[in-house]
Order: C-alpha cells, then sequence, then structure tokens
C-alpha cells in the first residue's frame, strides 16, 4: 500500500493570492512588515514557513497568537481547488491512504476538503506541528513497511520531505518555480496532474 502525503496550498488549492493578502494584513502587527512583495512572501517558503517568519524577525512566543489570527482570517473565504487536483484525490483515495501535512491551518484544510467531497485519512495542519518533517515522521511511523510520497510545490516542502526520509514529488503549478524546484532534487517532478498521476499509480 503507497502512503500519499499532500501539501494543501499550491497543489490542491489555488491560494496564493488569498494567502498573500492575509499575510499583508498582519504582518505589520507581528514585526514583517518589509515583506510587502508576494516575491518577499513566496521566498518565506524557501525552508519551513514558521521558521523563516521568526528568522524575518516575529518573536517566536507570538506564533501561536499569528496562528490563531490566520485562521480568523482564512475561515472567512473558502480557496479554490484545481479542478484536475480535486478529481485526482477522489481518485487516489481508493487505492492508497491520503494525508495532508500543511502549514495552514487544520479546520480551514477540512473545512475546504468536505465543501468538495474529498475525504482524506487525516489533515496535520501548522496549528498541530509546525514542522512538517516531524509531521510526516509521525505518519511514517505508523505504516513502517509503505512506500510514502510526500507531494509539495515548494523548496521547503522538498526539505522536510527528504529530512523525514520519504519520496519527494514536487509539482510545477504552485508556489515555487520548476528551476527552484530542481535544486532540491525532488525524486520526481511533475509538470502536469496527469503526469502526478503517473507517478503516483
Amino acid at each position: 500500500m503507497k502512503i500519499l502525503i499532500f501539501d494543501y496550498d499550491g497543489v490542491i488549492a489555488d491560494s496564493l493570492d488569498f494567502h498573500f493578502r492575509v499575510f499583508r494584513k498582519l504582518a505589520e502587527k507581528y514585526g514583517l512588515g518589509a515583506i510587502r512583495s508576494r516575491k518577499s512572501f513566496v521566498k518565506l517558503l524557501d525552508d519551513n514557513f514558521y521558521e523563516s517568519v521568526v528568522r524575518e524577525g516575529m518573536p517566536r512566543r507570538r506564533l501561536p497568537e499569528f496562528i490563531e489570527e490566520t485562521e480568523t482570517c482564512l475561515m472567512k473565504r473558502k480557496v479554490r481547488m484545481f479542478p484536475a487536483m480535486k478529481m485526482i484525490l477522489k481518485k487516489l483515495s481508493g487505492k492508497s491512504t491520503i494525508f495532508v501535512v500543511s502549514s495552514s491551518i487544520t479546520r480551514v484544510i477540512k473545512r475546504d476538503l468536505k465543501l468538495n467531497g474529498i475525504k482524506v485519512e487525516d489533515v496535520i495542519g501548522g496549528d498541530r506541528e509546525r514542522s512538517k518533517t516531524a509531521k510526516i515522521m509521525g505518519i511514517k511511523k505508523r505504516f513502517p513497511s509503505c512506500r510514502i510520497f510526500y507531494i509539495g510545490d515548494t523548496t521547503g516542502d522538498m526539505k522536510e520531505g527528504k529530512a523525514a526520509g520519504v519520496t519527494t514529488v514536487a509539482v510545477t503549478w504552485g508556489y515555487h518555480r520548476r528551476k527552484a524546484l530542481e535544486k532540491e532534487k525532488p525524486d520526481f517532478i511533475a509538470r502536469s496532474v496527469k503526469e502526478l498521476e503517473r507517478i503516483l499509480t
């Protein structure tokens, strides 16, 4: 049995513009006022998002407050899913065990998946554990004899997936460009949802 672990934003959800607007709304309050452009926001995902915002000036003790306020903003509207990803998730869920591991908020992701009729084993957001490596390792311990894939769209995703010792798959329709993803040497690169399906089946 294969275990498929998907990042959410940029892989399943077409959320960059909305997330950037929410971030800009909160940035000044949390000492991140210097991050004004979409490019500098996306750069926060070169590594673990929460470690990046601390490095850029947010006091670590304020992370729980930041996560809570982000959740309030994100719950105000639902995010559009990539239509082809919606289809592939429904298809793959009959053959594999699917998890979602994200820096975003568990409750928000669960709501959006439910609204789109997508069932997964579990959703582990940044409110439950900030490190994606730790989250993936936790799943790995539950399924020691299974091949595990982590599907992400940022260099940070690839770094954390590799650190957890799972098969990494980079998709090129998300937050980071293919050239940046290639530098992290993922096990696979999917340039389309069809190609992703071939890799995972």
